[in-house]
């Protein structure tokens, strides 16, 4: 459904949905499209209703999520980006994870390739992920380095279990 902004029927904005994970809980998403998002604990994702909007979907997330994203069939399919406080990811048919905890964006790529564009970090105009690569952004990061990991350490959660290599007790 959309709504006309200020009463005028000429100018309609789209509806916003919110769906939220609590403590201990995951919830899966499902598009047309065949992508898939994974929602971690303790998590909101917010969207436009029909998700396709001015050919992209695009969705704010606040927490942790895994996002399995359906290659675009043609150009002309919606682009999908994820928004986050410290910037945003476009894709185009990927797996990936973003976090937005500890008041930090971190992305770790599992396939495929993102763009981020971050809001502030002024030296990129935009960073390119590739397979295995990690990057954290934004709150006190200066800078955003890109690191190469196992992806496994990030992204283990989503089958249920956890998966750590020399991880300090405090980060467990």
């Amino acid at each position: 459904p959309m709504t006309p902004l200020n009463n005028d029927p000429m100018t309609v904005i789209p509806t916003l949905k919110t769906t939220a994970t609590d403590y201990g809980q995951q919830k899966v998403i499902s598009l047309e499209s065949g992508t898939k998002i994974t929602l971690n604990a303790n998590s909101t994702i917010t969207y436009r209703s029909g998700w396709v909007y001015d050919d992209e979907v695009r969705l704010k997330l606040d927490g942790e999520a895994y996002f399995d994203v359906a290659k675009r069939s043609s150009e002309f399919d919606p682009v999908f980006r994820v928004e986050t406080t410290d910037g945003d990811i476009s894709v185009l048919g990927t797996r990936f994870m973003v976090s937005t905890r500890d008041q930090k964006t971190e992305v770790v790529l599992e396939e495929g390739q993102v763009a981020i564009d971050i809001k502030s970090v002024t030296k990129f105009d935009e960073i390119l992920l590739e397979p295995s690569q990690r990057v954290e952004f934004g709150g006190s990061v200066a800078s955003a380095d890109i690191e190469r990991v196992d992806t496994e350490l990030y992204t283990s959660w989503r089958n249920g279990f956890f998966v750590f290599d020399n991880t300090p007790l405090s980060k467990v």
